[in-house]
């Protein structure tokens, strides 16, 4: 999964370069190779082979692919698809359980309480803030095209996505608690 998430980042990214696209180019280029990489350059320098890594990839190939068409033209040529909602619900939906699996690739031993899944659900909503708020200032000052929902105004799509993806985000951590991840720790444990 790991090479065909790698092919599918790389060949964006040079449709965004033959595009004149810098920002994209850089972005499917390089930005998501380096991050994709991570997990797989941990787990081959920990010599640690984790079977979350299975589920870390495929999380990774569905968020890579849910953007790929609308950073190629859903967003622009059918706008009124309003694919930008739909993916920031479903990114949002995806991204509880990657930092799930991500902590247990990272820490095998961890347990989960309430409280723990209450604050990696808000480092991932302080994320997404910031993700778009980085957006939206690179947009205001730089004039750059990260904003795609072009329907509506930027204050109002930057307040929906972050709405649609906390909604996601919702959901996702609500499947979690019922599917009985939370289990109550006997002792502190370490990684």
């Amino acid at each position: 999964m790991y090479p065909l998430i790698l092919l599918l980042s790389t060949g964006t990214g040079f449709v965004f370069l033959v595009q004149g696209n810098i920002y994209d180019f850089i972005s499917y280029m390089f930005v998501i190779p380096l991050l994709v990489s991570l997990p797989v350059l941990f787990e081959h320098f920990s010599h640690r082979p984790s079977h979350y890594r299975t589920h870390i990839d495929r999380l990774v190939f569905a968020i890579v692919a849910l953007n790929i068409p609308g950073s190629l033209f859903l967003h622009e040529q059918f706008s009124q698809f309003q694919y930008d909602r739909f993916l920031h619900f479903s990114v949002g939906i995806l991204l509880m359980p990657l930092a799930y699996y991500l902590l247990l690739f990272l820490c095998p031993s961890l347990t989960f309480s309430r409280s723990s899944l209450l604050g990696i659900f808000f480092i991932l909503f302080i994320g997404l803030f910031l993700w778009e708020g980085n957006q939206f200032l690179r947009d205001k000052f730089f004039h750059s095209k990260t904003f795609y929902d072009y329907s509506q105004g930027i204050v109002q799509d930057f307040w929906e996505d972050i709405m649609f993806g906390s909604v996601g985000l919702v959901i996702s951590t609500a499947v979690l608690v019922r599917q009985g991840i939370l289990r109550k720790p006997s002792k502190r444990l370490s990684c």
